[in-house]
């Protein structure tokens, strides 16, 4: 009886102790370090190659597709048309004016 008692709190104690300590350093140890260091590695390295080639293609693509298309072809009809209209109307005008008031 006195071993079993004394085996039994013997072994409540270690046990507790033991799995208590090892259960806490290991799931600090694991959890602070381990996953903090990876998940902010891991989120470092993603977000920053993520964002890099993100942000790298999207603004490429964007400022490709924006200027090329946009700007290229909006203010080349833009200038075609304006040029046009407005150096027909002003050559039609002038033109026209000039001959009648010179004819």
């Amino acid at each position: 009886i006195y071993l079993f008692i004394y085996l039994f709190i013997y072994l409540f104690i270690y046990l507790f102790i033991y799995l208590f300590i090892y259960l806490f350093i290991y799931l600090f140890i694991y959890l602070f370090i381990y996953l903090f260091i990876y998940l902010f590695i891991y989120l470092f390295i993603y977000l920053f190659i993520y964002l890099f080639i993100y942000l790298f293609i999207y603004l490429f693509i964007y400022l490709f597709i924006y200027l090329f298309i946009y700007l290229f072809i909006y203010l080349f009809i833009y200038l075609f048309i304006y040029l046009f209209i407005y150096l027909f109307i002003y050559l039609f005008i002038y033109l026209f004016i000039y001959l009648f008031i010179y004819l």
